[in-house]
């Protein structure tokens, strides 16, 4: 009997001093903190670009390129915890306040490597004219700046999904530094834009009559309208512009930056046809469009003046 006593007084005691642990002694609870989220807007890439971009563009990175329960910040601002190397409040570039530290960071390594890019760019253009369009890249980085994981999402056309691998080894090169305890997502998108090839004829023409031989006169059976005039001659000449312009795009192949200026003569018959087309500029590249742009121009036929005409213009090709 007094075994027995006495062995319910342990337990009861036994019971009581784990009732009293369990009390005194909270659960711990383990939490997994967020990486630290930087989400720019998108920035422009021209196949001329040779330099980091000056400024972005107002537009905001779109939310439905947040992670599923990550702490996105809303528009451009940062999210997560303070920790090391961030600002406890980061303000956000777009509302004119400067970045924190690690922003910053972020920023300047995304822009080193916008040069790139634009060769990329400039790389698919050769083949593709056409390509256009958006780019999505977002970055996985560790605590220790190690990216340990990109994607590159292309939103385009016209070809310039060709541009991914090359965007890829672009992207790879970027070297983080200062991110934070937590790591980062790193997220910016990148619009590819082709400039349209502007071509200017100078105002005003040359435009002087070519009086034709008595025989040839009277052998037209067309009846001449007088002498071409200074706008007829542009209005004819505007419609080789497509044509110029394709010559332009080939020159760009062989040298990216080619501009310049140049003066075409061309002789036209007293029937409105064109007898020659000359073409001389002192920029090499543009020089070598000589034999482009004359057939372009000698597919037009002008108006039957009965006297001919030679016409001097000087046209400007820029990117």
């Amino acid at each position: 009997m007094k075994m027995t006593l006495s062995r319910t007084v342990s337990t009861i005691a036994a019971l009581g001093l784990f009732a009293h642990c369990a009390r005194s002694t909270p659960p711990v609870a383990w939490t997994n903190p967020e990486p630290e989220t930087f989400s720019f807007e998108a920035t422009t890439v021209k196949r001329t670009d040779t330099a980091a971009p000056a400024a972005e563009t107002a537009a905001a990175t779109p939310a439905a390129d947040s992670d599923a329960g990550a702490a996105t910040p809303a528009g451009d601002s940062d999210a997560g915890a303070p920790s090391a190397g961030a600002s406890a409040t980061p303000a956000a570039s777009s509302a004119g306040a400067p970045d924190s530290a690690a922003r910053a960071a972020v920023r300047a390594a995304l822009d080193a490597q916008h040069a790139a890019l634009a060769h990329c760019y400039d790389e698919i253009l050769s083949t593709a004219p056409e390509a256009a369009g958006r780019v999505n890249v977002e970055f996985a980085v560790s605590n220790a700046n190690a990216v340990t994981r990109l994607d590159v999402r292309v939103e385009g056309e016209g070809g310039l999904a060709q541009a991914r691998a090359c965007i890829e080894t672009a992207m790879r090169a970027v070297t983080f530094t200062g991110m934070p305890a937590t790591g980062g997502v790193v997220r910016r998108s990148y619009s590819f834009v082709n400039p349209p090839i502007e071509l200017t004829i100078a105002q005003p023409l040359e435009v002087r009559s070519r009086p034709a031989a008595a025989a040839a006169a009277a052998a037209s059976a067309e009846a001449a309208h007088g002498v071409l005039t200074d706008a007829e001659v542009r209005n004819q000449l505007s419609v080789a512009l497509p044509a110029m312009q394709a010559c332009y795009a080939t020159a760009l192949r062989r040298a990216r930056t080619a501009a310049g200026a140049g003066d075409m003569r061309v002789t036209l018959r007293p029937n409105g046809e064109v007898e020659a087309a000359a073409w001389s500029s002192s920029v090499e590249p543009i020089a070598l469009m000589g034999d482009c742009l004359g057939a372009a121009v000698r597919a037009q036929r002008f108006r039957n003046s009965g006297t001919g005409a030679t016409v001097r213009a000087s046209v400007t090709f820029a990117r």
